[in-house]
């Protein structure tokens, strides 16, 4: 049955919290990012964080964790790695919409508490994220959807970021966004996405690359 527990009071100055992603860090608990301002797209949006101990039963106070002056931020995507790393995936909003939106990638080696540089992955207005991203044999696969065009797309790195490439769009009839992966055997994976109206789509492939799409109704399938 589906239910939720708040974790924190509603912050007065910045009402608006949306698109969260959450990771377990070993002892050190979890960690949640989500983007959080006075409204969506707003100059003041960042992206936030809260942590859960481990054998702690409460989150930390919120706090900024990543912000650029005059430009929103959102689709923050957590990616803990083999070697102790945190990879932290989001956009950042050029101008005033999504459809301005590019992708960037910062790093973290101590747990979230201090981060790289970010580096811009792709000089693609429009390229959204979808949490979660996934490394299927050595492969990093970062769920994405172009907001300009409604398809969705897989960012992939095969070199452990160095270089970054975009796989062909998914097709459907009413376009397709909020990507979401889900790792199947012999090398096979299964996307659900979403028309953001009614319909729900399932994507079906192989090594990251699509091969069927099949279709199902809203009240068949939730959001993914």
């Amino acid at each position: 049955m589906p239910f939720k527990i708040p974790v924190f009071a509603r912050m007065s100055d910045r009402p608006f919290a949306h698109c969260s992603t959450l990771t377990d860090l070993g002892e050190a608990g979890l960690m949640a990012i989500w983007m959080g301002g006075e409204y969506e797209t707003a100059p003041n949006v960042c992206l936030m964080a809260s942590r859960l101990p481990r054998g702690a039963d409460q989150w930390t106070r919120p706090a900024i964790l990543l912000e650029v002056e005059g430009h929103s931020m959102g689709q923050p995507v957590l990616l803990p790695r083999a070697d102790g790393m945190l990879w932290l995936f989001y956009n950042v909003i050029l101008h005033d919409h999504w459809e301005n939106a590019v992708p960037y990638l910062t790093i973290s080696s101590d747990g979230g508490e201090t981060w790289s540089a970010p580096r811009l992955l792709f000089d693609t207005p429009g390229l959204m994220l979808r949490s979660r991203a996934h490394v299927i044999e050595g492969r990093i696969i970062v769920p994405a959807y172009d907001e300009n065009t409604w398809r969705s797309c897989m960012m992939l790195s095969d070199d452990e970021g160095e270089t970054w490439r975009l796989t062909a769009p998914m097709e459907s009839p009413q376009g397709n966004i909020h990507p979401n992966v889900v790792q199947l055997p012999r090398r096979q994976a299964a996307v659900l996405f979403t028309d953001g109206r009614a319909r729900r789509d399932l994507a079906l492939g192989v090594g990251g690359q699509r091969r069927d799409v099949v279709s199902a109704h809203a009240d068949a399938l939730p959001e993914p």
